[in-house]
């Protein structure tokens, strides 16, 4: 609103201007105007016909302006009145008051352009810290960044190594696992007795220690098991054979036990032959008939079967050369039989025994005669080890 009056302002300004300056020139064409004008006035009118310079100044110094132009109406009309001084000192006051409003314009101007500038320097300071604190922004999320790669490195490397210590301990679990199945199977004898699963497993024990060495713990875990496997299946193969050796081991020792206390009973001898172990006695009967150290001997004999009453055995007689051929295998026979039914009377009809008369067939000395040959052998047999 202020524009357009300052607008319509200055344009009835120009038109008056104008509408002197041609009103002067009509008057000084038909001859009865005023003389002509001063260079001053001239000066300042040819200043002032600059329309546009003229809108730009009265629309930044109305004031002035307008009191520019009311000097130079003054000094226009002193000098129609014919009084120059008067006339000129009113045109300098226009002038003046004309040049102080294009200073002030000027520096209006300027001070526009300064506030622009500053303006501008505002809006560029304004962005220079928005780029600061978009760059230290930026620095510290890449510094954040930073960080939590680091961390993520750290938290993965202390992952990786628990993993480590982890698999390391299983390794190590699993080759404890190995030596101990090593050791059970050592128990039954698999080393001689399953030699190639026992060897096997030995090698894989050494590969996986190896392999410990060298830090290949996944091939080592892997190999341990393996020689666990192997140490397992060797024990499962020997411990038939393994048992089957010990219970020859425990026929032979109770082989040998009756060969000693056999050996032990008065008069009494014993062998060992490929049935089983053969005690001879001697001195319980004479002729046919129990002789009186009979009953300690036969005590003695007693105490022997009780202890091993598992076994089968025979009574077997023998007679000397005495006498005809049935003679003697019926003496014998009455031999074995009355010692078999004495056993039983003493440790009941559980006892695997029997009785045979063998006659004079199997002296024990050259002489058929001697009274050595008419004797009492109990065979304890030999139990047979089935295979399994």
């Amino acid at each position: 609103m202020r524009f357009s009056m300052s607008y319509t302002s200055s344009a009835l300004l120009v038109h008056r201007f104008i509408s002197i300056i041609l009103g002067s020139s009509v008057l000084f064409s038909l001859g009865c105007g005023p003389r002509l004008k001063t260079p001053g006035l001239v000066s300042f009118e040819q200043q002032k016909m600059d329309t546009v310079h003229l809108q730009s100044l009265q629309n930044k110094c109305p004031d002035l302006v307008t009191e520019s132009l009311k000097y130079y109406d003054k000094a226009l009309e002193l000098h129609n009145d014919s009084e120059p001084e008067e006339s000129s000192y009113y045109v300098k006051l226009a002038q003046i008051s004309w040049q102080t409003a294009e200073r002030r314009a000027q520096y209006l101007s300027h001070r526009q352009k300064m506030s622009q500038v500053k303006a501008r320097l505002d809006r560029a300071q304004q962005l220079l810290k928005l780029s600061l604190q978009h760059k230290k922004e930026l620095n510290e999320m890449r510094s954040g960044q930073a960080a939590l790669i680091r961390q993520q490195a750290s938290a993965l490397q202390e992952n990786r190594k628990a993993a480590e210590a982890q698999l390391g301990q299983r390794v190590q679990q699993a080759l404890q696992r190995a030596k101990v199945e090593r050791d059970r199977s050592s128990a039954v004898q698999a080393k001689s007795l399953a030699k190639g699963l026992y060897k096997k497993g030995e090698t894989a024990m050494k590969s996986a220690e190896a392999a410990i060495q060298r830090g290949d713990f996944t091939n080592a875990e892997r190999i341990a098991q393996g020689a666990e496997a192997d140490f397992k299946a060797a024990m499962e193969a020997a411990k038939p054979l393994f048992a089957l050796e010990n219970e020859k081991r425990a026929i032979d020792q109770k082989m040998n036990d009756i060969l000693r206390e056999g050996s032990q009973i008065s008069g009494a001898s014993s062998a060992m032959e490929a049935r089983g172990v053969v005690i001879t006695l001697n001195g319980i009967y004479r002729r046919g008939k129990r002789s009186a150290q009979a009953n300690v001997i036969l005590d003695q004999l007693i105490s022997v079967i009780k202890k091993h009453s598992t076994l089968r055995l025979i009574i077997e007689g023998h007679t000397s050369s005495h006498g005809s051929r049935k003679k003697k295998l019926k003496v014998s026979e009455s031999m074995a039989n009355d010692i078999m039914n004495y056993v039983r009377s003493q440790l009941g009809s559980s006892v695997r025994i029997g009785a045979l008369g063998r006659g004079d067939y199997a002296p024990i000395v050259a002489n058929g005669k001697s009274l050595k040959n008419e004797r009492i052998d109990v065979v304890f047999f030999k139990p047979r080890v089935k295979s399994r």
